[in-house]
């Protein structure tokens, strides 16, 4: 049975969960290195810098508002949902596609090169403006101001999946980005029936997690109350933010960004 003396944005919750359906985005054009495109921002936090929001590209325009070399001041996770986007570094130009993860390091020199479709990013908290224009021609990719390198990975097939251990025991688990200066990404793939239970337990973590579901759906329960998440749909869940396991009839495929260097740092802290 549910603890019904436990509210969901209860106060041990750090802000408030959002839940945000592909199909009511709230589209608005964006500023900045954004400017000129459609954007909808889910997540954003005006204190440390961080931002969460899906851009619409235009086939043919640039990602970013200049399409000369730059780097940005703050890292960024990527997927691509629809379309393509392409990009160019080192005298070398890649393709990021539908269902491609890109991690864009700080201080990473490269050139936007045109595309189109839709994509789902997240910046990582940091101060200053998010692009620095111009970068120096000679500049290398992987120059000495990129506190790490970038990564790419292609489609969900191509990922390195693993068994799943404590909180993730029992679905497969790809992760592609775990750095101590910014959160965790990887790709979860949760089995038909996974998760089922008459009474589902309750608990709550100990730090904030942004789930997008690629593929299926999933479901979680709040006081009693049943909260699905198709494919396209996107919700964030505030360190300290009571909910039941989650379960997924048919099976799905999330991309989940959780906050701190490692996926242990998203423990389950049970609710009685």
């Amino acid at each position: 049975m549910a603890p019904t003396s436990i509210e969901p944005k209860a106060e041990r919750a750090s802000h408030h969960p959002g839940l945000f359906k592909s199909a009511n985005l709230a589209w608005e054009e964006g500023v900045g290195v954004f400017k000129g495109l459609p954007v909808a921002r889910v997540s954003e936090d005006h204190k440390t810098g961080a931002l969460s929001l899906f851009v619409r590209i235009p086939s043919g325009k640039n990602l970013n508002v200049k399409p000369e070399l730059h780097y940005h001041t703050k890292s960024s996770h990527t997927v691509v949902l629809e379309g393509a986007v392409s990009s160019a570094a080192g005298g070398k130009e890649f393709t990021v596609s539908a269902g491609d993860y890109f991690r864009c390091p700080a201080g990473w020199v490269h050139a936007d090169s045109g595309g189109g479709g839709l994509l789902f990013m997240a910046i990582d908290p940091a101060p200053g403006n998010l692009a620095v224009y111009p970068a120096a021609a000679t500049d290398e990719p992987h120059a000495a101001r990129a506190y790490y390198q970038p990564a790419l990975f292609r489609g969900k097939d191509s990922l390195k999946w693993e068994e799943g251990r404590d909180l993730f025991a029992g679905v497969e688990v790809a992760v592609v980005s775990e750095h101590v200066d910014g959160g965790s990404a990887m790709f979860v793939r949760v089995p038909a029936q996974k998760g089922q239970a008459d009474a589902p337990s309750y608990h709550y973590h100990s730090a904030s997690a942004q789930t997008l579901v690629l593929e299926g759906s999933v479901s979680t329960e709040v006081n009693g109350k049943k909260i699905t998440l198709n494919a396209g749909d996107y919700f964030r869940a505030p360190a300290g933010w009571v909910h039941a396991d989650s379960h997924s009839e048919k099976g799905a495929v999330l991309f989940m960004l959780v906050d701190g260097p490692n996926t242990s740092a998203f423990e389950a802290v049970p609710v009685q």
